[in-house]
């Protein structure tokens, strides 16, 4: 098992929402999913940087702490 963490923007022209959650219901644990509201395909970043950065760098810090 390996994390995911799974950023689902909800206006994303490119990727079929439904591509997303077929990638949600395969993944097993540990998972994380994010869904952003209104942001198009690789708009999560833009639309919010400082939530964005604190999102993700807690994900990889979680992920690769070492788990005793």
């Amino acid at each position: 098992p390996r994390p995911i963490l799974l950023i689902q923007p909800t206006a994303d022209r490119l990727i079929p929402w439904s591509e997303s959650e077929r990638l949600w219901e395969a993944a097993n644990e540990p998972k994380e999913r994010w869904i952003a509201d209104g942001v198009p395909h690789c708009g999560v970043y833009f639309d919010d940087r400082e939530t964005y950065c604190l999102r993700v760098g807690r994900f990889f810090t979680d992920a690769l702490s070492p788990r005793g």
